[in-house]
């Protein structure tokens, strides 16, 4: 947390964003064909899933395919994603505000797909 508070550069800069103050300053600017990971917002890691504090998750069930999409926000700037038969994906972002917010796209992604139903299943978080 008191990483944060000394850091407030670019949470700053994302309010701007969202207000429409820079939004002009980032039209001109030609990053478009970079891809979304390659922003700076996060970054992999490399620590155990099963070793961080789930905040909160989701679980998603394929109704045809019967497999299982895990979200779950953890330690509370890291989101955790496994897609069906995909490998898991831990991402650690260099805010709260950052991983909330992907974890929130995801969900609302998820949940619009009608093939997709919310399981109550346990968490079982796999190793990256």
């Amino acid at each position: 947390m008191k990483a944060e508070k000394e850091n407030l550069d670019g949470q700053m800069n994302l309010f701007d964003v969202l207000s429409g103050k820079v939004e002009k300053e980032s039209e001109a600017e030609p990053e478009a064909n970079e891809p979304e990971e390659e922003k700076g917002e996060f970054y992999p890691i490399h620590r155990k899933a099963a070793d961080m504090q789930v905040v909160m998750h989701k679980i998603f069930e394929d109704m045809l395919e019967k497999e299982k999409i895990v979200v779950a926000y953890l330690d509370y700037n890291v989101i955790y994603y496994k897609e069906k038969e995909n490998e898991p994906q831990l991402l650690q972002f260099t805010n709260a505000k950052l991983a909330v917010d992907r974890y929130m796209e995801i969900i609302e992604r998820l949940r619009d797909d009608e093939m997709l139903i919310e399981d109550e299943g346990e968490l079982v978080l796999e190793d990256v």
